[in-house]
């Protein structure tokens, strides 16, 4: 399957996956088509996903003809990726919200040599996206113990079959896996056979167990570089080899990079590996600019007050907290954070100074967080009672 020299490899349209390609139809689609989002979740919608899955390559799998986007792993990954990548926007309309492509930066991305597309995708995946965010199935949350998984792998060659039944660890540190099982696959890190028996809802990634996987030489080639990347800030939920050994082992965490910074780790570990004379060129961070001006917000307290908020581009999130604290007569004294999709608890969020990790709201001026009219996001004030405020962008003037 390697298609390299040795230690050296050359990413092609089919090579390790046709992933790139599928995300350059993906982005074709959403530039020719007005792709309107559900209210409740704000997905694309069965209409449009049916007309986008029927031009990926094969073998895809077969998907409920009432499914929704989260059953649909690829596109659900695709949505997820080009958001990130600010590929596309949401922008809000008198019948909804629609997905809005940044064509700039989409030809950008279109410029970059096959490496750089397929990398730009898998560095998104690995560092970027909020994996909780792309877990859309029964467990909800993001599969844990990464580095525990990377551990196990360790010993177990490319192209041999691993029948999970046969390995009690690999198969819990499985179980929970569900949409990632197919993510691992599109990147070329493994290929997998799901248990039918063992899963459940035919159509659906839902509840879906793994019968067996088997890693690729791609995996192998990446093995050092994807251990060194995933961020260990938070350790694992479960000591999983106190579970079968009945020894409990102490997990030491090592301090967090930042997410620019594990980029540029990732990029310096892959350099190497790139055939002598491929570029190895990524899609740059989007540079923020600058909107001056008066912003208006309208912030309604979860089933009560609301009241209207009118901010400078200068000020920060820091300043509007303090004006909801002011405006609803609370106390100031919990921590709290803006979730910038309107998700709780997501990672898109800007924190409380007070907080033991950032980014923080002193850092996030209001003129520079692209905010355009209809734009929603969330307050949440107090984690133990969790005061829920709704920030609607009315207008900047």
């Amino acid at each position: 399957m390697l298609k390299s020299d040795k230690d050296s490899l050359k990413i092609t349209d089919e090579y390790p996956t046709a992933i790139a390609k599928d995300f350059r139809v993906f982005l074709r689609y959403l530039e020719e088509n007005k792709v309107k989002l559900t209210r409740a979740s704000g997905y694309i919608t069965r209409k449009d996903l049916k007309v986008i899955y029927s031009s990926m390559s094969e073998p895809k799998l077969v998907v409920s003809e009432k499914g929704n986007q989260p059953d649909y792993p690829l596109i659900h990954l695709f949505y997820h990726l080009a958001i990130t990548l600010e590929l596309v926007g949401k922008e809000s309309m008198s019948g909804g919200e629609v997905l809005v492509v940044d064509v700039e930066r989409v030809s950008l991305f279109k410029e970059l040599p096959i490496s750089g597309q397929f990398f730009s995708l898998l560095i998104a995946f690995w560092i970027e996206v909020d994996w909780d965010l792309l877990q859309e199935g029964y467990h909800k949350g993001a599969p844990d113990n990464i580095l525990f998984l990377f551990e196990q792998l360790e010993s177990h060659p490319a192209g041999k079959v691993i029948e999970l039944s046969k390995y009690d660890i690999l198969q819990q540190l499985l179980s929970r896996f569900e949409h990632f099982l197919h993510y691992f696959y599109y990147f070329g890190l493994w290929d997998v056979k799901i248990d039918e028996q063992k899963s459940y809802q035919p159509g659906s990634v839902k509840h879906k167990q793994a019968k067996s996987i088997k890693l690729t030489p791609f995996y192998k080639l990446l093995e050092e570089t994807l251990n060194e990347t995933w961020d260990a800030l938070d350790p694992p939920d479960f000591d999983f080899l106190s579970i079968f050994t009945g020894i409990t082992t102490e997990v030491e965490v090592e301090e967090s990079l930042t997410k620019e910074e594990r980029k540029a780790l990732f990029l310096s570990l892959i350099k190497p590996l790139v055939l002598e004379g491929e570029s190895l060129q990524v899609l740059a961070k989007k540079e923020q600019t600058f909107v001056e001006g008066v912003y208006c917000f309208t912030v309604k307290e979860e089933g009560g007050r609301l009241r209207k908020i009118e901010l400078d581009g200068e000020h920060t999130l820091f300043d509007l907290h303090q004006s909801i604290q002011d405006e609803f007569e609370l106390d100031d004294d919990h921590l709290y954070s803006f979730y910038m999709d309107g998700k709780k608890f997501s990672k898109n969020c800007y924190n409380s100074t007070r907080d033991y990790m950032g980014p923080y709201v002193t850092d996030a001026k209001i003129g520079r967080l692209n905010l355009c009219e209809g734009q929603k996001f969330l307050y949440l004030y107090d984690f133990g009672e969790e005061w829920e405020f709704y920030i609607t962008v009315e207008n900047s003037k």
